[in-house]
């Protein structure tokens, strides 16, 4: 992978870190909170992951590199829920 595909992807990690940090502040100590995992997902799927199929198609990642990104997403998408469930049950 060429080095300014991977600033890309790192670039792209820390929006998503981000943007999992700006939805967690949604979240309230007195209702269902599922939504928010639910429009982060969203957000992945509308937004990221065609960037990344565009990325695989123009050869500028692996099919595996690719899977890898999205696999990170996923992973992202997961911790939020963890996090989520976890507030909930404490509530």
């Amino acid at each position: 992978m060429k080095p300014n595909v991977v600033t890309e992807l790192d670039d792209l990690k820390k929006m998503i870190q981000n943007w999992k940090k700006c939805y967690l502040n949604w979240a309230t100590p007195d209702g269902d909170n599922m939504y928010i995992v639910d429009e982060f997902r969203g957000l992945l799927v509308s937004n990221l992951y065609p960037y990344v199929q565009r990325l695989y198609e123009t050869e500028h990642l692996t099919k595996e590199e690719a899977r890898k990104f999205i696999s990170y997403c996923e992973g992202q998408a997961k911790a939020l829920e963890d996090i989520l469930k976890l507030a909930g049950s404490t509530s």
